[in-house]
């Protein structure tokens, strides 16, 4: 058992069991607050993200005279709005089978409970996070340019260049906006089978633990799985569910860290044949 920084805001449980040449990785987000019913859950996928820097510039004046020019803030506001608008797309290609199984009324309702209202279909939709905006030197003066970073999380199996087709109609209505990729912190969305050996060993081992067998689900955020499902290593997640993540104070409770070692030993130890 592995215990290592993965992130500036979560740690992260690596346990790996090596049995034909295959690895199987099981980890954790411990990062989370305190136990309930469902505050271990499985995740055997993840969205895909695309982070991005669009800059947007426009002719310079002073604040009153409005009537020369919109301003590089008041139109990087509309194209904010235009790339919020993504969520409501209609179908986008997403993987039919993982779509099918997370529609299942039983994986809807845990999503809800451990990830809050709307995580279910969020699940099923590209989202976007505009997690910075600059822009503007006085507030009397019509700003030239305005600088902000977009984080848009991808279904699995949508494709990549979908998301980024649509990007580029949009910039067409804006004529003065462009927008670079941050090519190291984007990565395509990735998954293993929700009906693996490893899953029914996990729900196995767990509800004889616990009481209660865990659904598995897609996650919303990344983790260090897609390193491996690259590589055709099948690769899932069980830990504590995300509450509480990149917030003030957030914490894992003893019992359920102490719980994730048990079920990954348990789940190791199963796998790589148990007692025989």
């Amino acid at each position: 058992m592995l215990l290592a920084r993965a992130a500036f805001w979560s740690w992260v449980s690596i346990l790996g069991v090596i049995s034909s040449s295959k690895v199987r990785l099981l980890l954790s987000q411990l990062s989370c607050p305190a136990s309930s019913a469902r505050s271990l859950n499985i995740h055997f996928g993840e969205k895909g993200t695309l982070r991005l820097t669009f800059t947007v510039t426009a002719q310079a004046a002073h604040g009153a005279y409005i009537h020369r020019s919109e301003g590089a803030i008041r139109v990087a506001s509309r194209l904010i709005e235009r790339l919020v608008a993504m969520e409501k797309l209609p179908d986008l290609g997403m993987n039919e089978k993982i779509k099918k199984h997370m529609q299942q009324p039983d994986v809807r309702k845990v999503a809800d409970e451990i990830m809050w209202p709307g995580a279910a279909d969020a699940m099923l939709i590209p989202t976007v996070n505009i997690g910075t905006i600059k822009g503007g030197d006085k507030i009397n003066m019509i700003p030239s340019e305005c600088i902000f970073e977009a984080d848009i999380r991808i279904p699995i199996g949508v494709k990549t260049e979908t998301i980024r087709k649509y990007i580029d109609d949009i910039l067409k209505d804006f004529t003065t906006a462009s927008y670079s990729v941050h090519e190291n912190h984007s990565h395509v969305s990735t998954h293993s089978q929700p009906d693996h050996e490893m899953v029914n060993l996990l729900q196995k081992n767990a509800k004889e633990l616990r009481g209660e067998e865990p659904v598995a689900m897609c996650s919303l955020g990344a983790t260090d799985c897609k390193h491996f499902r690259r590589h055709n290593i099948p690769a899932y997640a069980y830990g504590p569910h995300p509450r509480g993540m990149a917030e003030r104070d957030e914490k894992v409770s003893i019992e359920d860290f102490l719980d994730t070692v048990k079920v990954h030993t348990l789940t190791a130890w199963d796998y790589l044949g148990g007692a025989s």
